[in-house]
């Protein structure tokens, strides 16, 4: 089976909403306490959503 393709983590994404803008997430460990948390970040493009 062919490996999937990579996308560039910096160009810009259609979001399910229909506009367009970049998302990011991760998991990271607090090193003083060892909790692990996971994070999610969404920038959007205003005014870029179809047919506004």
């Amino acid at each position: 089976m062919p490996e999937p393709a990579k996308r560039d983590p910096k160009a810009p994404r259609f979001l399910s909403s229909g506009s367009v803008g970049f998302y990011g997430s991760d998991k990271i460990i607090n090193p003083e306490i060892g909790e692990r948390y996971q994070y999610g970040l969404t920038f959007t493009l205003i005014g870029s959503k179809p047919g506004k």
